[in-house]
């Protein structure tokens, strides 16, 4: 028996009279697609005979325009018009298995849900933080073993927290420089946090080592000279393993490869850059409040954007400074613009990062020519290597943070970060992530 269904324009159309004829209990109904004459879409082909009886009848009741047609091969035509089809709604609903979602445990008390982990480089800063925030700390405990070998265990309670851990990339004065090291203790702390289920994590790098290792430099054209050598990219290293070990966001102040502040995706990870420049610019005015006005000094190119966004911001002038190599090793410095503004003003150089502080002292050299008042250096990060602190002490006024526990450190970082992190919307880790590649694994492994 056939059933030839007409003036079907629309899925849903069609939808309405496929439930039709399952609910009049049309059972074995073969939809065939192919199209008979330029009117019919659809044709229902149903084996039984009472089937098809049952249907009209109880399909004319409820209001359906339906007509036989011809015979042909032993076959009855019946023509359905679905123009008065009534929404039909099904007695008995379907009910779907509903999973419940796994939530986190929730700890009551005054910011009990965060938790600050305290790593070897930053634990006066870390405690600072933590009683300020009004959070709960801890200190990992360092094992070292005799072949130098080393583990990170912590006691206090993690599942469903919020973490956040605290380093500098380089450690106090006194101690020696292991960047790596420091980068390394982060993987380790992370890792245990990720294992005891934390709700996230997040790092705080006040210096962040191999900042300036964010390009590689390839010998130009397609001929590499005998002299010429390939570069790691170390700071996508460095973010990549930060990652794998469990860190979700990456906090730090006036990283070398960032423009200005705020949050970007480098490398696959979360990075929030806080701008701290405008606290050293307030602390070198009271320091010379009533001793001349204060210039602000980009040292060379690469400085002179983030000056002329602090120059912007706080309304003091700017002088521009440029670098020229006389020879492979030597190098001088000569003022591009605002020579005017050198004599009798305090000239203050800002930059990120002071490392050897061979430009800082070159450019001093030059501003003393120009009769300038004082000469101060200001930078966020003291690294000092080499000759740095003793070029610095030559100086007639140096300032930096405590990214870097140094001696010339007179900017505290704690209110800033403090104010920050109030702030803060801590990342959430899914549920469950690990576990689910376990399975595609098993599953492939079966197959």
């Amino acid at each position: 028996m056939v059933v030839q269904i007409l003036t079907i324009n629309s899925k849903k159309e069609l939808e309405k009279v496929k439930k039709a004829l399952s609910l009049y209990k049309a059972k074995n109904v073969i939809v065939d697609k192919n199209k008979i004459s330029f009117i019919s879409n659809y044709v229902f082909k149903i084996s039984d005979v009472k089937t098809v009886k049952e249907t009209t009848e109880q399909l004319k009741q409820d209001g359906l325009h339906i007509w036989e047609n011809w015979k042909m091969d032993g076959n009855r035509l019946l023509y359905v018009c679905d123009k008065k089809v009534k929404r039909i709604k099904r007695k008995t609903k379907i009910k779907r298995k509903t999973r419940k979602k796994k939530t986190w445990k929730k700890i009551t008390g005054q910011n009990k849900q965060l938790l600050l982990l305290g790593c070897p480089n930053a634990l006066h800063m870390a405690k600072n933080v933590a009683e300020n925030l009004g959070a709960d700390y801890e200190e990992p405990k360092k094992t070292v073993f005799g072949d130098g070998e080393l583990k990170f265990s912590i006691d206090a309670e993690i599942e469903g927290r919020d973490i956040v851990i605290i380093q500098s990339g380089k450690p106090p004065k006194d101690k020696p420089v292991d960047p790596a090291g420091s980068v390394f203790d982060v993987c380790l702390v992370a890792d245990v946090a990720r294992k005891a289920k934390a709700r996230g994590i997040t790092c705080v790098m006040t210096y962040l080592p191999f900042g300036r290792q964010d390009k590689r430099k390839f010998p130009k054209g397609d001929v590499i000279e005998e002299t010429s050598t390939k570069e790691s990219l170390t700071l996508k290293q460095v973010l990549r393993h930060l990652k794998i070990s469990g860190v979700q966001k990456l906090i730090t102040f006036d990283a070398h490869f960032s423009k200005g502040p705020g949050e970007k995706k480098r490398h696959g990870m979360n990075i929030v850059n806080i701008a701290v420049g405008e606290m050293l610019i307030d602390h070198v005015k009271n320091r010379f409040r009533g001793k001349g006005d204060v210039v602000l000094v980009a040292p060379d190119a690469g400085s002179a954007p983030r000056v002329e966004i602090l120059a912007k911001k706080t309304g003091l002038r700017m002088v521009e400074c440029e670098k020229i190599r006389d020879n492979q090793n030597d190098v001088a410095v000569t003022i591009k613009d605002g020579k005017e503004l050198v004599k009798n003003n305090n000239m203050l150089m800002v930059d990120d990062m002071i490392a050897t502080g061979g430009t800082l002292v070159t450019t001093k050299a030059a501003l003393d020519k120009e009769n300038a008042g004082q000469v101060i250096a200001a930078a966020t990060h003291g690294a000092f290597w080499g000759k740095g602190l003793a070029r610095m002490r030559e100086m007639d006024y140096c300032v930096v943070t405590d990214s870097v526990d140094t001696e010339f450190s007179r900017v505290f970082l704690t209110q800033r970060l403090v104010k920050f992190l109030k702030k803060y919307k801590y990342p959430i880790r899914k549920i469950g992530f690990f576990k689910r590649i376990k399975k595609g694994l098993k599953g492939i492994k079966k197959k």
